[in-house]
């Protein structure tokens, strides 16, 4: 018997999704079988390794570090599968602070040298209590991190801060930038202390700088010096200027007496600013302009000009002509 195409087509479609469904079922039932065994392998223990970031802190003046710090630890912990799975997806953690003066150091003699040491069963104890309900703490890697005992030294240097200044238009620096304190204690290794003479502050920027202006800047430890005064106050200040302009006469250093010295010219024009204030006190005796008899008497067919500023206000000085020609009658 012939069936016709549109009853085919209908019985094909009953096939379909009689498959579909058989199809559905089993997703449907491995899908939960699947679940039911995550969840099953969730709740058992397992031994895991888990990277964690660590910051030692007050370090004992008279240690110093045998080996760099390590900046992670690795840790074994033993836990149930759904702590960890949490902590997976828990982010980064924070660095972990582990003091160092409140540790018990073991000791041992090493190449005649005195070496402290720290093992992981001390460390154990500081995550023990950052993962406190979550893991069992069996181990850590590094198992030892070593310190060797050291001369101390005690120094007071210069704080030297390190400041760029942008003046307003029409103002120039009244006084050098200053730092309170000016000096500061610090304390190291002798070998690190007896070579230093100043301190760094961090880099400052004062833009726009029209008066007085403070700001704290810390200091900047080398590795392995330590102070207790952690920054200071940066103070620099700013006054307004004037542009001025001066004719000094140029004379010879080593000039023997009975010689006459001409020089073309016999002046230069010395240019720069100096503070509104202090305008009252220009005067030619602040700057001495003059050339060496040694050189006249070497032959230079010029001879250049120095130029010596007492006026300690004067600023971004400048001067022409710097060379010039002169003669020596006897």
């Amino acid at each position: 018997m012939q069936i016709k195409p549109w009853l085919e087509k209908i019985l094909i479609s009953i096939q379909n999704i009689r498959l579909n469904r058989q199809m559905l079922m089993f997703v449907f039932f491995f899908i939960i079988s699947s679940i039911a065994w995550f969840l099953t392998a969730l709740d058992k223990d397992y031994v895991h390794s888990i990277v964690h970031p660590v910051e030692f802190t007050n370090l004992p003046n008279e240690l110093a570090v045998a080996d760099s710090l390590p900046s992670e630890l690795t840790l074994t912990v033993n836990a149930r599968g759904y702590s960890l799975v949490r902590n997976a997806f828990g982010g980064k953690p924070q660095p972990l602070k582990i003091e160092v003066n409140k540790l018990v150091f073991g000791s041992l003699i090493k190449n005649k040298q005195l070496i402290k040491y720290v093992t992981g069963l001390q460390l154990i104890k500081y995550f023990s209590e950052n993962y406190s309900g979550k893991f069992k703490i069996v181990g850590v890697l590094p198992d030892t991190i070593a310190f060797r005992k050291i001369n101390v030294r005690s120094k007071k240097v210069k704080v030297k801060p390190q400041l760029t200044v942008n003046y307003r238009r029409q103002f120039m620096e009244a006084t050098e930038t200053i730092t309170v304190p000016d000096s500061v204690v610090l304390t190291g290794p002798r070998h690190l202390i007896d070579t230093m003479q100043f301190i760094h502050t961090e880099s400052l920027v004062f833009d726009d700088l029209n008066g007085v202006k403070r700001q704290n800047a810390k200091l900047l430890f080398p590795k392995s010096i330590v102070g207790k005064i952690l920054q200071v106050e940066v103070i620099a200040e700013s006054t307004q200027f004037t542009e001025f302009t001066i004719d000094i006469e140029i004379t010879c250093n080593g000039l023997p007496e009975n010689a006459n010295f001409i020089a073309f010219p016999n002046k230069i024009t010395v240019k720069g600013n100096i503070p509104l204030e202090n305008f009252a006190e220009l005067h030619t005796k602040w700057f001495i302009a003059h050339v060496d008899y040694s050189d006249i008497q070497a032959g230079t067919s010029q001879s250049a000009v120095k130029l010596d500023i007492l006026l300690k206000y004067a600023k971004n000085v400048s001067f022409s002509p710097q060379l010039i020609e002169c003669i020596i009658e006897q």
